[in-house]
């Protein structure tokens, strides 16, 4: 009688072992496709953002000098040594770079907003549209696709191409 219970208890022991090691599997298993979906679902948020960013323009704003170019390429051709000799005498006194405004010096950024769709088709044809009547225009990715034209520091130039499109008969208004 004691072979038969020592072999019940070893049975069920084995019963257990296998149980724990099937259930393990199955965890494991179940955690890989998890982890691929969650992989995939970020590499998608991620393209998705790289190309929203990519198809934003640059907010450089460059601020015209008195002197002329020409000028300032001359004195770079007949002058290419390191030394720094007097500027030529046509030029009126030091010569000014002209200073460019980076993203965090502009603190407003306007566009004129011509749409916005759940589908892309839609924002697609919109987009020909204002390309055919000659504006340059974005589509941002992603629903809503907004159909985009214009990039302005100031919001008066803004309203000035936001009339111009409404009187050629699109909705339009001014977006941040």
């Amino acid at each position: 009688m004691g072979n038969r219970r020592k072999r019940k208890i070893a049975g069920s022991r084995m019963n257990f072992f296998i149980t724990v090691l099937t259930m393990s599997a199955i965890f494991i298993f179940v955690g890989y496709l998890m982890g691929n979906y969650a992989t995939d679902l970020i590499k998608e948020e991620h393209k998705a953002s790289m190309e929203m960013e990519r198809a934003k323009p640059r907010n450089v704003e460059v601020i015209e000098t008195s002197a002329p170019v020409s000028s300032i390429s001359r004195e770079v051709q007949t002058n290419p040594s390191q030394d720094r000799s007097p500027a030529p005498p046509n030029l009126p006194g030091p010569v000014q770079v002209p200073s460019i405004k980076t993203d965090a010096e502009i603190s407003v950024f306007y566009r004129v907003q011509v749409g916005a769709f759940s589908e892309k088709v839609n924002a697609d044809n919109l987009a020909k549209r204002l390309k055919d009547d000659g504006y340059e225009c974005l589509v941002t990715p992603g629903p809503p696709y907004r159909v985009q034209t214009g990039a302005f520091s100031s919001e008066g130039n803004a309203k000035n191409l936001m009339d111009e499109l409404k009187s050629k008969g699109f909705e339009a208004i001014i977006v941040r």
